[in-house]
């Protein structure tokens, strides 16, 4: 027991709790809604969650991902701050134009922009957590982030079974968030600081010039990964987005489950070991991760095949028997996923973004194409190969990617 008090076993612990309750967010929502709504409103409710997906990114701006690796503390924290404001100011244009540019009823409108505030608050929040992942206290951020979302899920729940619609439920789960980050980053304000410097503009723009390949890349593999949910959305099929949403839950649970122990305090003590120029120990770990991540795979896809289609039925209330080979094709592709993950934040640690953002172009202008042909003939059934056409390719540049960074970096020591 003593050990689980340990800071790093606390760190990683948190980790784990919050890079959970934040990707499991929206599909507990949708979950929700097929339960106490319809399958309809669940689909509506899983496309503005893709939408609003696409906005958080581009609030983050890539730079929790700097932040979080940043070791030697080369920007202050409101130089993360200023930014994020900036990025969130930026974020929120693209929303109004969205709005006002696309075919969205009244309705489609109110429900994106109340799941993106949702994400906004978040996201704003996220740099205070990135100042305690920076400094070694992931656990500090972990219980803010998790306590955050478990309480916009309640407040979310407990709004939908009295009211059975999806407007109020949001506005509760919207304000219920804000409230909690509210009380923490109050209770500890003093580890902020009322002494920084004030931000320059010139520092600023440094920091976004540095940070901006990792938003583009991020924000391609939000869209990316979405995408499937995109194109079916434009065709107005809504039943079978939120059908995808949930048939893709068990490939993001895999994906989930490598964030949870290479991302949060792990990410930030490899970025240690490289930064110390200890480039062997570097290699020998990230090795384990990728083979970690491969070794799943088989009990992954054992437990998808027998148990997948019974479960998730059972939990959304729907009969998804129909779609067992669908399934099947999607979580196929989830081990690249979760090989894409762990790559990426290789390539952000040894300050490799512009590469990592050629790949993710090169793949988004093939692949993005490529998906919205299986979708419009093929609807449904040519969206459950989304993984497989996107990440597949994408894992093996990544790969490639990491290993010419590797040996170009023990050439020149």
């Amino acid at each position: 027991m003593r050990k689980l008090c340990l800071p790093e076993i606390q760190n990683q612990l948190w980790t784990i709790l919050s890079a959970g309750t934040s990707a499991i967010y929206a599909s507990l929502l949708v979950l929700i809604t097929t339960r106490l709504v319809d399958l309809t409103s669940a689909g509506m409710l899983g496309y503005a969650a893709a939408v609003s997906e696409l906005l958080r990114i581009l609030v983050m701006f890539g730079a929790r991902n700097y932040q979080g690796t940043d070791i030697r503390q080369e920007f202050s924290f409101n130089i993360y701050l200023c930014l994020r404001t900036l990025s969130a100011l930026l974020a929120s244009t693209v929303l109004v134009m969205l709005l006002i540019l696309g075919d969205f009823d009244i309705s489609g409108g109110l429900i994106i922009t109340l799941f993106y505030v949702a994400y906004l608050i978040d996201m704003y929040a996220d740099v205070f957590m990135g100042d305690f992942q920076q400094k070694g206290k992931m656990r500090i951020a972990g219980r803010m982030r998790a306590s955050g979302f478990v309480g916009a899920l309640v407040a979310f729940g407990f709004a939908a079974i009295i009211t059975r619609t999806l407007v109020i439920p949001l506005i509760f789960a919207s304000i219920t968030i804000f409230c909690v980050y509210v009380v923490w980053i109050w209770s500890y304000r003093s580890h902020f600081g009322l002494k920084r410097s004030k931000p320059g503009l010139s520092v600023v723009l440094k920091l976004a010039f540095n940070a901006l390949p990792i938003a583009l890349t991020s924000t391609l593999s939000a869209y990316l990964y979405n995408a499937q949910k995109y194109y079916l959305g434009v065709l107005g099929l809504y039943d079978d987005v939120a059908v995808i949403s949930i048939l893709m839950l068990p490939a993001m649970v895999l994906n989930m489950f490598c964030v949870f122990f290479f991302m949060g305090a792990e990410l930030t003590r490899v970025a240690g070991i490289y930064a110390r120029g200890q480039t062997e120990w570097f290699y020998k770990r990230i090795n384990q991760q990728l083979l970690f991540a491969i070794a799943l795979f088989i009990p992954f896809m054992a437990s998808v095949y027998f148990l997948g289609i019974p479960i998730l039925s059972w939990l959304y209330g729907v009969d998804l028997s129909p779609y067992k080979s669908y399934l099947i094709a999607l979580s196929s592709g989830g081990v690249f996923l979760a090989l894409v993950a762990v790559l990426n934040s290789v390539l952000i640690v040894m300050r490799k973004q512009k590469v990592a953002l050629l790949c993710t172009i090169t793949v988004a202008i093939i692949s993005g194409a490529v998906m919205w042909f299986l979708v419009s003939r093929q609807g449904i059934q040519g969206a459950a190969f989304s993984n497989l056409v996107i990440y597949a390719p994408l894992s093996v540049l990544f790969y490639i990617s990491y290993r010419v960074a590797i040996l170009r970096h023990v050439n020149l020591s």
